[in-house]
């Protein structure tokens, strides 16, 4: 059988397995919930209207996941800027417990997701209704339902719905409250990463918290975003290593797909 033909069948069969095993576990919890796999052995449930997000197996991000709990202090403030469902935030509860956390996310429909995810877990996080940016203003996004991801429009061709939010940056939200120094954050804003770092400058380079940052470098050019600032933003937090998830140089300028950037503190 030709290897494309042969590759085909197997993700087909992948494909099937999925959806037996979410209607599984959507049947099992009454169709309110569904049930995914973190890391370690650790489940968590996701409400039903977030099914799209429904995984089988352990978590894709469960390295990420691990080295965010293994950097932050028992007590620590975890940001998690950009919450959309709360896969971090809950996951991080569940491995950790005994520490705080802070969910920012400005769509309307994906923050009561964020928050059924957390009653469903216990989590006891809170919830900020704004997006992270440069400064206080406002911020405009694509508006999709089910926790889909939403991203920073700055030409509405009329191809999506869109919403108006409202933005607040960390250095404004963190002040100089001891409470709110975070130990941890973790910086998924679909290209807006830049503007996030730029508003967030004496925080980082305060309190130089472990970060995990997904870079849609796909999204630059076209976003205008620049690389050299991006990069130069980053080095001057001050963190000991900055390298992707498999320990490798971040190429800022080179990279044309997503990519997960770690900043160890």
């Amino acid at each position: 059988m030709p290897m494309n033909i042969s590759a085909a069948f197997v993700e087909r069969g992948q494909r099937w397995r999925t959806r037996v095993e979410k209607g599984l576990s959507a049947l099992q919890h009454r169709f309110q919930s569904l049930t995914v796999r973190l890391v370690r052995d650790v489940d968590f449930q996701l409400p039903m209207a977030a099914h799209r997000r429904f995984w089988s197996g352990p978590c894709r991000d469960s390295d990420l996941i691990e080295f965010l709990a293994r950097e932050l202090a028992d007590g620590g403030l975890f940001l998690d800027v950009g919450g959309n469902v709360g896969v971090y935030s809950a996951a991080l509860w569940k491995l950790r417990g005994n520490i705080r956390g802070v969910a920012f996310e400005p769509i309307p429909s994906t923050q009561t997701l964020l928050q059924a995810t957390f009653d469903l877990n216990g989590v006891p996080f809170a919830v900020e209704k704004a997006a992270v940016s440069e400064s206080r203003g406002t911020l405009q996004l694509t508006n999709y339902a089910f926790g889909q991801n939403n991203f920073w429009i700055t030409e509405d061709d009329g191809r999506h719905p869109t919403i108006q939010v409202d933005t607040i940056s960390l250095d404004e939200w963190c002040g100089d409250d001891p409470q709110r120094a975070p130990g941890a954050i973790k910086i998924d804003v679909e290209g807006h990463e830049l503007s996030v770092l730029r508003g967030a400058r004496h925080v980082l380079r305060t309190h130089r918290p472990a970060m995990v940052m997904e870079c849609h470098a796909q999204a630059w050019d076209e976003l205008g975003v620049s690389r050299h600032e991006l990069e130069a933003e980053i080095n001057a937090i001050g963190y000991k290593r900055v390298c992707d998830r498999a320990g490798r140089p971040v190429d800022f300028h080179g990279a044309r797909t997503t990519f997960h950037l770690l900043g160890l503190p």
